[in-house]
């Protein structure tokens, strides 16, 4: 009480003298002090991402941390949750974003800096662009325009449902499908211009495709094939004053090469009776051929003719060969090597037991199958798509192997199946195909062209040197621009932060 009557005559005298509350607060501003949350803040770095508030309480409870708080014990459980939480930290499912399983992976960081980034910057300034007072136009320097139309197929599944929702407490677990249900695959183009590729009368090259054994099959090469053909049909007839380029992912289905392709890849040093390529048997609506089990029946054919110094060299020994027990055998990479003026002496037929990790760094001539495969005929030979490309006057990239974030049609997808899972469940596959089509077809444009943005930000990014890590800071940061501008040294210091995740 007495306490009381002093600071009521205090406050009588000067209404600015106020009682603080003294109590608590002691331990919290302790871990406030900026140097000891950076030491917590490394400490948790070192942890990982499932580090607990226990791991906070142990840290702060060795020799050294002691003496920088200036306490005889650690922090209690609440003070170290009462920190995280400060401090930005929350409990959450967390949403996915880069692949990093050989994201960083050295050939695919060679691929994505020396040839895909610098061939999307240079076409990305051949593209229209949003000028502010004019719209979808053209910089004034360029005469034709480049438009790039990225592809790629998704999966919807008809028990794919939202997970989280608002339930009564003790309310018991609901019955559910155990398994995904029937799926609908859909491949597509888009371009940040128009959207879904679409021509003013409707015309389309959208695939829809209900896959699995008894329904439609899996989607083939013939399948891709087909389906970019009616899209370089649809490109040429309504924009056909623009240079199309089209831009598939890594996927074998794409890259596929005819079945005679050169490849050095299983053939013997020394002759061989066995050595031939596998090629599909075609049933008669063209596509493979199976047996009983299901599995693809297969002919065996010739590998095709290599060509050096501008002449055609055939990789068997004739018919009329003069060992009569040679005749129509593969020759051997020792022997191909030897006519194409090689020395092969000592060398083995393959380095170790992987040709891809085994031979030595930047030598081609290790070994016999080395030295074939780094020959220009061996090297420069183009997947089916891309000799149909040719044919039809158009251009193919290929995307990075595990850079999603570069395609921006990903984001379409999952923009469409967010709204997907919202709808009422469908008993029937009619009627999911009606609503997987529904949302593909309700996605805004701007909000396509935002997604297209954000791609085109993570390629600027690659191209200023940054990895995975770093391009995806730099692009979150600056998700207002286009391109990443002239970064801060704070920025270069977060940089650094991230400068061997994903290795």
């Amino acid at each position: 009480m007495r306490r009381i009557k002093l600071w009521a005559r205090q406050f009588i005298a000067d209404a600015t003298e106020l009682p603080l509350y003294q109590h608590g607060g002691g331990v919290c501003g302790s871990l406030d002090d900026e140097d000891v949350g950076n030491e917590i803040r490394l400490e948790l770095q070192q942890l990982g991402k499932f580090f607990t508030v226990e791991d906070i309480v142990r840290f702060c409870g060795t020799t050294e941390m002691l003496e920088r708080l200036g306490r005889t014990k650690t922090v209690s459980l609440s003070t170290a949750h009462r920190w995280l939480l400060k401090n930005g930290w929350r409990w959450a499912r967390h949403g996915r974003a880069q692949y990093i399983d050989g994201h960083e992976r050295e050939d695919v960081v060679k691929y994505r800096d020396s040839i895909y980034i610098p061939k999307i910057m240079e076409l990305a300034q051949r593209m229209r662009r949003w000028i502010e007072d004019v719209g979808w136009a053209l910089p004034p320097s360029v005469h034709r325009a480049v438009r790039i139309w990225f592809h790629d197929e998704s999966t919807f599944y008809a028990h794919d449902r939202r997970k989280v929702f608002w339930a009564e407490a003790g309310a018991g677990a609901l019955p559910e499908p155990k398994s995904e249900g029937p799926s609908l695959m859909i491949g597509d183009f888009v371009a940040p211009e128009v959207g879904w590729l679409r021509g003013p009368d409707g015309e389309n090259a959208r695939v829809v495709f209900r896959a699995g054994k008894g329904r439609d099959g899996y989607m083939t090469n013939s399948d891709i094939l087909e389906q970019f053909e009616r899209a370089v049909a649809i490109v040429r007839k309504h924009w056909p004053d623009e240079d199309h380029y089209f831009v598939y992912d890594n996927a074998p289905t794409h890259l596929k090469r005819e079945d005679s392709a050169l490849s050095a890849a299983n053939m013997t040093k020394g002759p061989s009776a066995k050595f031939h390529v596998a090629v599909d048997v075609l049933n008669e609506h063209g596509r493979p051929a199976v047996d009983a089990d299901g599995k693809k029946i297969k002919s065996k054919e010739r590998m095709a003719n290599g060509m050096h110094n501008g002449q055609e060299q055939s990789f068997y020994f004739p018919d009329d060969y003069e060992i009569v027990e040679l005749r129509g055998w593969f020759k051997g990479t020792e022997r191909i090597l030897q006519e194409r003026g090689y020395d092969t002496t000592g060398k083995k037929s393959q380095c170790g037991k992987s040709f891809h990790n085994d031979c030595p760094k930047d030598r081609t001539d290790c070994c016999c199958r080395r030295m074939l495969y780094s020959e220009p005929d061996f090297q420069q030979v183009l997947s089916q798509l891309e000799l149909l490309a040719k044919k039809l006057g158009v251009s193919i990239l290929y995307l990075p192997k595990f850079h999603c974030e570069l395609n921006f049609i990903e984001q379409c997808w999952g923009y469409a199946k967010a709204r997907y899972r919202v709808l009422p469940p469908t008993k029937s596959q009619d009627d999911m195909e009606k609503n997987v089509l529904k949302v593909l077809d309700e996605i805004p444009l701007e909000t396509m062209q935002r997604f297209a943005t954000r791609s085109l930000r993570f390629a600027h990014a690659y191209s200023t040197g940054l990895n995975g890590a770093q391009a995806a800071w730099v692009a979150k940061k600056y998700r207002g621009h286009r391109i990443i501008p002239d970064l801060t040294p704070l920025d270069l210091v977060e940089i650094g932060k991230r400068r061997d995740v994903g290795k």
